[in-house]
């Protein structure tokens, strides 16, 4: 998920998500994504995407999404 911050991307409600197109493409290529701790910016930990979570990256880079709401 992009930073909220993070130039082109809308304006966020609650339970909503934005991928940015370029780092999903990125964490496909790489097979990995990067966590940042709230309580430690400084730090990012890689984690390898599991299938699951490649499937659904796929799917967004395939249909072109970027911007998700999760309903309950």
């Amino acid at each position: 998920m992009a930073s909220p911050n993070e130039p082109g991307a809308p304006e966020l409600g609650e339970n909503e998500y934005f991928f940015a197109q370029a780092e999903v493409a990125k964490w496909l290529d790489e097979g990995v994504f990067y966590l940042v701790s709230p309580l430690d910016t400084a730090n990012m930990t890689e984690v390898e995407i599991t299938d699951e979570q490649e499937a659904l990256f796929d799917w967004f880079k395939a249909n072109q999404v970027q911007h998700v709401k999760v309903i309950e």
